[in-house]
Protein backbone atom coordinates (compact mmCIF):
# COMPACT_ATOMS: atom_id res chain seq x y z
CA UNK A 1 0.00 0.00 0.00
CA UNK A 2 1.53 3.11 -0.57
CA UNK A 3 1.49 6.17 1.82
CA UNK A 4 -1.04 8.45 -0.69
CA UNK A 5 -3.39 5.47 -0.44
CA UNK A 6 -2.75 5.18 3.50
CA UNK A 7 -3.21 9.04 3.94
CA UNK A 8 -6.70 8.81 1.60
CA UNK A 9 -8.39 6.01 3.84
CA UNK A 10 -7.21 7.31 7.02
CA UNK A 11 -8.42 10.74 5.98
CA UNK A 12 -11.91 9.36 4.62
CA UNK A 13 -12.24 7.20 7.98
CA UNK A 14 -11.48 10.52 9.69
CA UNK A 15 -14.53 12.73 7.64
CA UNK A 16 -16.92 10.01 8.20
CA UNK A 17 -16.44 9.95 12.06
CA UNK A 18 -16.77 13.43 11.93
CA UNK A 19 -19.86 13.11 9.93
CA UNK A 20 -21.10 10.09 11.87
CA UNK A 21 -20.71 11.77 15.52
CA UNK A 22 -22.20 15.04 14.07
CA UNK A 23 -25.47 13.52 13.38
CA UNK A 24 -25.57 11.22 16.68
CA UNK A 25 -25.09 15.25 18.67
CA UNK A 26 -27.51 16.69 16.38
CA UNK A 27 -30.32 14.37 16.33
CA UNK A 28 -32.94 14.23 18.75
CA UNK A 29 -33.06 10.31 19.70
CA UNK A 30 -30.10 7.74 20.46
CA UNK A 31 -29.44 6.74 16.90
CA UNK A 32 -26.76 3.87 16.26
CA UNK A 33 -24.38 4.99 14.02
CA UNK A 34 -22.18 2.28 11.43
CA UNK A 35 -18.63 1.90 12.27
CA UNK A 36 -16.78 3.54 9.89
CA UNK A 37 -13.56 2.70 10.57
CA UNK A 38 -14.11 -1.32 10.55
CA UNK A 39 -15.93 -0.84 7.09
CA UNK A 40 -12.75 0.78 5.26
CA UNK A 41 -10.42 -2.13 7.32
CA UNK A 42 -13.15 -4.46 6.17
CA UNK A 43 -12.61 -2.54 2.49
CA UNK A 44 -8.71 -3.13 2.83
CA UNK A 45 -8.28 -6.50 4.07
CA UNK A 46 -10.83 -7.94 1.65
CA UNK A 47 -9.11 -6.38 -1.56
CA UNK A 48 -5.81 -8.03 -0.84
CA UNK A 49 -4.01 -5.44 -2.20
CA UNK A 50 -0.64 -4.51 -0.49
CA UNK A 51 1.73 -6.10 2.32
CA UNK A 52 -0.10 -6.72 5.45
CA UNK A 53 1.88 -4.98 7.99
CA UNK A 54 0.98 -1.71 6.11
CA UNK A 55 -2.41 -2.86 6.25
CA UNK A 56 -2.21 -3.44 10.11
CA UNK A 57 -0.70 -0.10 10.91
CA UNK A 58 -3.53 1.75 8.89
CA UNK A 59 -6.22 -0.54 10.98
CA UNK A 60 -4.20 0.27 14.02
CA UNK A 61 -4.30 4.13 13.34
CA UNK A 62 -7.81 4.21 12.31
CA UNK A 63 -8.47 2.39 15.56
CA UNK A 64 -7.22 4.96 17.69
CA UNK A 65 -8.85 7.40 15.61
CA UNK A 66 -12.06 5.71 16.53
CA UNK A 67 -11.08 5.86 20.14
CA UNK A 68 -10.77 9.27 20.34
CA UNK A 69 -14.08 10.47 18.82
CA UNK A 70 -16.27 7.98 20.82
CA UNK A 71 -14.13 8.31 24.06
CA UNK A 72 -13.46 4.76 24.65
CA UNK A 73 -9.87 3.36 26.53
CA UNK A 74 -7.01 4.31 24.27
CA UNK A 75 -6.18 1.73 22.37
CA UNK A 76 -8.96 -0.78 22.75
CA UNK A 77 -10.65 -0.31 18.96
CA UNK A 78 -6.97 -0.12 18.07
CA UNK A 79 -6.60 -3.43 18.97
CA UNK A 80 -10.31 -4.99 17.71
CA UNK A 81 -9.66 -3.18 14.40
CA UNK A 82 -5.77 -4.58 14.24
CA UNK A 83 -7.41 -8.11 14.94
CA UNK A 84 -10.45 -7.57 12.29
CA UNK A 85 -7.52 -6.56 9.53
CA UNK A 86 -5.31 -9.80 10.75
CA UNK A 87 -8.85 -11.83 10.13
CA UNK A 88 -10.23 -10.18 6.97
CA UNK A 89 -6.60 -10.51 5.39
CA UNK A 90 -6.99 -14.16 6.14
CA UNK A 91 -10.49 -14.46 4.36
CA UNK A 92 -9.60 -12.55 1.38
CA UNK A 93 -9.06 -15.68 -1.07
CA UNK A 94 -12.09 -17.14 0.60
CA UNK A 95 -14.91 -14.47 0.43
CA UNK A 96 -16.05 -13.07 -2.41
CA UNK A 97 -17.50 -9.51 -1.95
CA UNK A 98 -18.90 -9.14 -5.59
CA UNK A 99 -22.13 -7.73 -4.86
CA UNK A 100 -23.97 -5.47 -2.62
CA UNK A 101 -25.39 -8.44 -0.73
CA UNK A 102 -22.49 -10.26 -0.15
CA UNK A 103 -20.85 -6.84 1.33
CA UNK A 104 -24.38 -6.13 3.40
CA UNK A 105 -23.62 -9.76 4.96
CA UNK A 106 -19.97 -9.74 5.23
CA UNK A 107 -20.53 -6.28 6.84
CA UNK A 108 -23.07 -7.70 9.19
CA UNK A 109 -21.44 -10.48 10.09
CA UNK A 110 -17.75 -8.45 10.99
CA UNK A 111 -19.66 -5.85 12.48
CA UNK A 112 -21.43 -8.23 15.15
CA UNK A 113 -18.29 -9.94 15.79
CA UNK A 114 -16.57 -6.62 16.56
CA UNK A 115 -18.99 -5.41 18.50
CA UNK A 116 -18.97 -8.41 20.66
CA UNK A 117 -14.84 -8.47 20.87
CA UNK A 118 -15.05 -4.50 22.31
CA UNK A 119 -17.66 -5.46 25.32
CA UNK A 120 -15.75 -8.86 25.92
CA UNK A 121 -12.35 -6.60 26.57
CA UNK A 122 -14.21 -4.30 27.91
CA UNK A 123 -16.69 -5.48 29.87
CA UNK A 124 -14.71 -5.13 33.39
CA UNK A 125 -15.21 -0.95 32.92
CA UNK A 126 -19.11 -1.84 33.06
CA UNK A 127 -18.87 -2.88 36.16
CA UNK A 128 -21.69 -6.13 35.56
CA UNK A 129 -23.73 -4.37 33.31
CA UNK A 130 -22.25 -5.22 29.99
CA UNK A 131 -25.70 -6.67 29.19
CA UNK A 132 -26.28 -2.61 28.48
CA UNK A 133 -23.93 -2.49 26.02
CA UNK A 134 -24.54 -5.95 24.21
CA UNK A 135 -28.03 -4.34 23.35
CA UNK A 136 -26.05 -2.13 21.17
CA UNK A 137 -24.42 -4.50 19.00
CA UNK A 138 -27.10 -6.10 16.56
CA UNK A 139 -28.33 -2.32 15.85
CA UNK A 140 -25.15 -1.09 14.81
CA UNK A 141 -24.21 -4.19 13.21
CA UNK A 142 -27.79 -3.77 10.97
CA UNK A 143 -26.69 0.13 10.46
CA UNK A 144 -23.24 -0.79 9.34
CA UNK A 145 -24.83 -3.22 7.26
CA UNK A 146 -27.03 -0.96 5.56
CA UNK A 147 -24.27 1.50 4.59
CA UNK A 148 -21.82 -0.98 3.28
CA UNK A 149 -22.51 -0.88 -0.35
CA UNK A 150 -22.02 2.65 -0.45
CA UNK A 151 -18.92 2.95 1.19
CA UNK A 152 -17.47 -0.16 -0.55
CA UNK A 153 -18.32 2.16 -3.52
CA UNK A 154 -17.38 5.17 -2.61
CA UNK A 155 -13.47 3.39 -1.41
CA UNK A 156 -13.56 1.66 -4.97
CA UNK A 157 -14.10 5.21 -6.53
CA UNK A 158 -11.38 6.77 -4.67
CA UNK A 159 -8.99 3.42 -5.45
CA UNK A 160 -9.28 3.95 -8.82
CA UNK A 161 -8.66 7.72 -8.37
CA UNK A 162 -5.34 7.11 -6.92
CA UNK A 163 -4.14 4.16 -8.95
CA UNK A 164 -5.66 3.02 -12.15
CA UNK A 165 -6.24 -0.29 -13.08
CA UNK A 166 -3.59 -0.31 -16.40
CA UNK A 167 -5.94 -2.89 -17.87
CA UNK A 168 -8.76 -0.36 -17.80
CA UNK A 169 -6.74 2.24 -19.19
CA UNK A 170 -5.59 -0.11 -22.17
CA UNK A 171 -2.01 0.35 -21.57
CA UNK A 172 -1.08 -3.04 -20.67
Amino acid sequence: MSAQRATVMILAVYVGLIVTSSLQALLPWRMSTPEVALLVVLYLGLGGRGTAPTHIAVALVLGYLADLFAGSPKGLQALTLGVGMVLARAASSRLDVATPWHTMVIALVATAAHGLLLVAISSSLYQGDATSALGLVPTTAVATALVAPFAFALLRRLDRRLQPDPRALRMS
